[in-house]
């Protein structure tokens, strides 16, 4: 059940439709939300180093300006979130602006949270597309907290698409799903596994399946399953989603062996750089 919900505050172009489904999100569940808004002083502080002294003072004026900009645009997001809040009567608490590296400040802000609510276009200053798809990333990687990734659409969930590989990171995720409820327990839910070639491989996926299927349900859920032969893990789950009507997408890392952090770093850039429904990520 959803108590407190952290939103992640920027001034880019999907930041009314984040906030308005985290409102959303708050007042089905009775939630409270904190908006974050960053200033990313340390990304900044990379971006603008200069070389000689004359090149650091103008290095050091940029920096200042880069500042000031970047602060006062959060400063201004951060009241048209709480403005939103109190207009559709939901309790928000804590609103603030931090000033340091963006990935430290959201996982650290989020360990006492619930759910972490942020956009796929969420810009945190950096201006290049795959800094920002890092940035996600390495928050949902490093952090305790599940992230929710939004889009630019209204939110209407009837479906959703759970990864699941048996692992113990996909089963948290699992678990955070179905403790949290955030879209209510109404919603069909469609367990998929991407499995190896082998007759071996696809028993065990039944068996994984027929468990998760079970936790689930348990929780009040309808559930079905599908087990996928082999393939890249994010391709094989987004054609399913694509296929199947998916709302949203649940995941955690669902790669095995030792390689399971790298590839879960990869499919976690996957799903956000392609997904074009939102995203519940967890590891």
């Amino acid at each position: 059940m959803l108590r407190r919900i952290l939103v992640a505050i920027d001034a880019d172009a999907e930041m009314p439709f984040v906030a308005q489904e985290a409102i959303r999100l708050a007042k089905r569940s009775g939630a409270t939300l904190t908006g974050l808004a960053i200033v990313a002083s340390n990304e900044i502080d990379a971006d603008t180093a200069g070389g000689g002294i004359g090149s650091m003072y103008f290095a050091e004026k940029r920096r200042r300006e880069l500042k000031d900009a970047v602060r006062s645009s959060a400063q201004e997001s951060l009241a048209a979130f709480a403005a939103a809040a109190e207009a559709a009567g939901v309790r928000h608490a804590d609103d603030h602006v931090e000033e340091r590296g963006v990935v430290q400040s959201l996982v650290e802000a989020a360990l006492t949270y619930d759910l972490l609510v942020t956009g796929f276009e969420s810009h945190f200053y950096f201006a290049d597309p795959e800094r920002r798809t890092h940035a996600v990333a390495r928050v949902v990687r490093e952090g305790a907290t599940p992230v929710l990734v939004l889009g630019s659409a209204a939110l209407d969930v009837r479906r959703v698409l759970v990864a699941y590989d048996g692992s113990a990171a996909s089963a948290r995720t699992l678990k955070a799903f179905c403790w949290l409820s955030p879209f209510g327990t109404d919603v069909a839910l469609d367990v998929v596994h991407v499995w190896g070639g082998s007759e071996a491989d696809r028993v065990a996926s039944d068996e994984l399946l027929r468990r998760a299927q079970a936790f689930a349900e348990a929780h009040g859920y309808t559930a079905q399953t599908t087990s996928i032969e082999g393939g890249n893990h994010a391709e094989r789950l987004l054609e399913f989603a694509e296929r199947a009507g998916a709302d949203v997408i649940v995941s955690g890392a669902y790669a095995s062996g030792a390689i399971r952090q790298a590839l879960f770093g990869t499919t976690a850039k996957t799903l956000i750089q392609l997904s074009p429904v939102p995203l519940f990520l967890s590891h």
